[in-house]
């Protein structure tokens, strides 16, 4: 179908074009007056038409929704701490946050269908469509740590190549040679691609073996977290089995640190004499991990609050540059 303009959705309706544009902005706050009747004539033809109003067509006597929108379909990828931060980083310039569930078998959420907020903080990857809908309605959106590395929205991301320096720096000074790097998901999502780079530039740029690699689906079929578990330390076993060699093991993330770790116990690995072990994540608050894990941690608060700011500057159309953050070492007795 053939994109319509506010002119011609006015042309149909009978009415101005400065009418159309204020039913459309839901702006009650300019001196255009219009009838409940004319409100419905106007949105009918713009739904007929899928019209979206385009942000940088605004009249000017549109006013701001002073309200960001965080779009997610798993509200559980969200921590506590990032939505913490959120809250209190809006709340120093006077706007609210609303949280928009993507529902299953929608096609667009309401955030960017009824034009609700000035702009989307997303932590996810929510797919192609979403992102399609960003750039046909240029909605200022900012991804945080949403394996979202080419994508036109700025983003803000952790620098997974040096990660994977740091952790072969840390197994090499305790001489270890021969990592394990377990991916989350498949090699294809810019996360791994990254991890899987870092790593192998690392060891051949040390002059070591090239390293291992295990993908790990999170949980597929939807099966029980025990069943899950199992599987996952099933996997592990067998890769260090075949390969008895490996000596270190990244863990790319939360729940099979643990796996490593009961893998190790199964086999009578110890760790680190036998495998060193780091995580990209930070669980020492969550499980007593015996020896304590040696950790790539992530300022989550932080990577939250400048998702914030570099939102800001998105609705304020300034010019935006991508932010990579880098991890901070917790050092263990794993290595």
């Amino acid at each position: 179908m053939k994109k319509i303009t506010l002119k011609e959705i006015a042309k149909l309706a009978g009415v101005s074009q400065q009418t159309a544009s204020a039913v459309l902005s839901k702006n009650k706050n300019d001196n255009t007056r219009f009838s409940g009747k004319t409100a419905t004539n106007v949105e009918k033809i713009a739904d007929e038409y899928n019209y979206r109003p385009n942000r940088c067509l605004r009249t000017v006597f549109e006013k701001k929704h002073r309200a960001i929108t965080i779009l997610f379909k798993i509200l559980d990828v969200i921590g506590k701490e990032e939505i913490n931060s959120v809250l209190n980083s809006v709340s120093e310039t006077g706007q609210k946050v609303i949280l928009d569930k993507i529902k299953e078998n929608e096609k667009l959420p309401k955030c960017i269908k009824e034009d609700i907020a000035d702009g989307l903080l997303i932590f996810e990857d929510l797919g192609e469509e979403i992102d399609k809908a960003i750039d046909k309605y240029q909605i200022p959106a900012v991804y945080v740590n949403a394996n979202m590395y080419n994508c036109k929205s700025p983003t803000v991301n952790l620098d997974e190549k040096e990660a994977m320096v740091t952790a072969l720096k840390i197994f090499m000074q305790s001489g270890k040679k021969h990592p394990l790097l377990l991916l989350q998901g498949n090699k294809k999502n810019s996360f791994n691609r990254l991890r899987i780079e870092g790593i192998r530039t690392a060891c051949k740029n040390n002059k070591l073996p090239a390293p291992f690699f295990l993908e790990i689906l999170e949980n597929p079929g939807g099966i029980g977290f025990i069943k899950y578990r199992k599987l996952v330390i099933e996997k592990i076993q067998n890769i260090i089995s075949k390969h008895p060699e490996i000596d270190s093991i990244i863990s790319v993330f939360r729940d099979t640190t643990i796996c490593v770790y009961q893998a190790c116990e199964k086999m009578n690995k110890s760790i680190p004499n036998d495998i060193a072990v780091i995580s990209l994540f930070n669980v020492v608050k969550e499980w007593m991990l015996k020896p304590m894990i040696t950790c790539l941690d992530i300022d989550r608060k932080q990577m939250a609050k400048e998702g914030v700011e570099l939102l800001q500057k998105a609705i304020n159309r300034e010019k935006c540059e991508n932010i990579i953050l880098k991890y901070k070492v917790l050092s263990g007795k794993s290595v």
